[in-house]
């Protein structure tokens, strides 16, 4: 990509600057990785896991935790302590999170 500079009444181009641009984004790892596990629950009852977001990277990252839709809600909820943030570049957040089951005829 190149700006040029035109002066009315002078010429065009009269001046061309190349730009050249670089787009970051820092990587973020989740532990557990695959899934979190529960193990076996009682029904209408609240249980809580802890999920860590790890940022290496040099760069600030930020983070949101998707709402739960309607229709997921039919056998279970979950919500989080921290719905939307920061990390700092080399830190990590422990975000709770919390699962009640429902019973569904």
């Amino acid at each position: 990509m190149v700006l040029v500079v035109n002066i009315d009444g002078v010429g065009d181009d009269m001046l061309s600057i190349p730009i050249i641009g670089e787009s970051r984004s820092p990587k973020v790892r989740i532990e557990p990785e695959i899934q979190l596990d529960f193990g076996n629950v009682f029904l209408d009852y609240e249980y809580e896991r802890d999920i860590i977001l790890w940022n290496d990277s040099p760069l600030k990252a930020k983070f949101i935790i998707i709402p739960q839709s309607e229709e997921q809600k039919v056998l279970g909820t979950y919500r989080t302590n921290i719905q939307k943030g920061e990390i700092a570049p080399q830190k990590h957040i422990e975000i709770k999170v919390f699962l009640k089951t429902k019973w569904h005829n």
